[in-house]
């Protein structure tokens, strides 16, 4: 059985992964929500100015419950945000779900995806108590295969028109990590 206890705060060295808060909305517009080059590749539609970043903040922290699971990457060292990290499509029978991320592009290469997905899964396996966790990125997005990789996640197929972007649907690679196969890379 599942603990569902929604987003909570979690630290690295590095990282602070936690709610969105309203102040957050310049911060992810700049680094990540209003970067076509950012999201070009994930479900999201990029955000043409500072009121639709406002928006989606507001959204999200509304929908805040002991179900949902919805972070925001920040740095330690200055608080801003530059990315996002949820755990969704939640099947309390199999006890599996699926994690997303998204880092802006100015922040690539540093291992902050990497840093903040082993973190998310910890949180999953060892505080929530899923089973299985799945990712899924587009099958040209070597970037995230890579971080997914990392993290000992396995290849598990193509999975044909598995993703919508707007109104266009592209096949993804899935990966997978099992409960016991989770071992901490921080």
């Amino acid at each position: 059985m599942l603990n569902h206890i929604g987003t909570i705060t979690i630290k690295t060295p590095r990282l602070t992964l936690r709610k969105f808060r309203a102040e957050d909305s310049l911060s992810s517009f700049r680094n990540w929500s209003g970067s076509e080059l950012t999201v070009n590749d994930i479900d999201f539609i990029c955000h043409e100015n500072i009121f639709q970043a406002e928006d989606f903040i507001s959204d999200t922290i509304s929908g805040y419950n002991d179900y949902t699971y919805s972070f925001a990457i920040s740095l330690n060292t200055s608080n801003q945000v530059i990315g996002s990290i949820q755990l969704t499509n939640i099947d309390d029978y199999l006890e599996k779900c699926t994690v997303g991320f998204v880092v802006g592009y100015m922040f690539w290469g540093k291992g902050y995806a990497t840093e903040a997905l082993d973190m998310v899964l910890n949180f999953a396996f060892n505080t929530v108590g899923f089973q299985k966790v799945v990712g899924l990125c587009r099958t040209n997005n070597p970037s995230s295969e890579k971080v997914m990789k990392k993290c000992n996640m396995f290849f598990e197929g193509i999975s044909r028109r598995e993703i919508r972007i707007v109104d266009n649907f592209y096949d993804g690679k899935a990966y997978s990590i099992l409960k016991d196969e989770y071992v901490r890379n921080f």
